[in-house]
């Protein structure tokens, strides 16, 4: 019995020793810094572009979603032929970010072949015009963006933008 009183009391003195104690005049300090604290709330971006064979491209709409985007803003690693390059610039021309997006006149399409074997076929198909959308965290230099395609291993100008923040959805 002597032992678990001991016991108990030596706990209750490490619990109490290792509690770490604040004055009441910095407790109100302490809540006075927490309160002031500005806090942002992070914006998801989101851009729908409009783009046709004779390479005309314009952006279709365009809205932020509160939020953390979690995906990849850079896109894609490596650029073939027919690839779009948006860089987003600051109004300076300064690069605030840049990302690859695939083709997106060149659509994969899958289809059962009509045999018995029932295979599936996939070809490549290219659009006239196609509608593409990207996400990525929206940044306050995203200012203008600047479309570029791929071909013949050289990025060619398509379009510059001038960009405004959208309004929250």
């Amino acid at each position: 019995m002597n032992r678990l009183s001991n016991f108990q009391i030596i706990l209750f003195l490490v619990f109490h020793f290792s509690c770490k104690s604040v004055k009441p005049e910095d407790q109100f300090r302490i809540q006075n810094e927490v309160s002031t604290e500005v806090r942002t709330n992070p914006e998801i971006l989101l851009i729908l572009f409009y783009i046709n064979q004779k390479d005309s491209v314009s952006i279709d709409q365009s809205y932020l979603n509160v939020g953390v985007y979690k995906g990849n803003e850079t896109g894609l690693s490596t650029s073939y032929n027919g690839d779009l390059k948006l860089t987003f610039l600051d109004l300076k021309g300064v690069n605030c970010q840049e990302m690859i997006v695939a083709n997106p006149l060149l659509r994969k399409v899958e289809y059962s072949s009509g045999d018995s074997t029932g295979k599936l076929i996939a070809e490549a198909v290219e659009l006239e015009e196609a509608k593409f959308f990207i996400r990525l965290q929206w940044k306050d230099c995203f200012q203008q963006i600047k479309v570029e395609k791929l071909a013949e291993d050289k990025w060619e100008l398509l379009k510059t933008f001038n960009y405004n923040k959208p309004n929250v959805r």
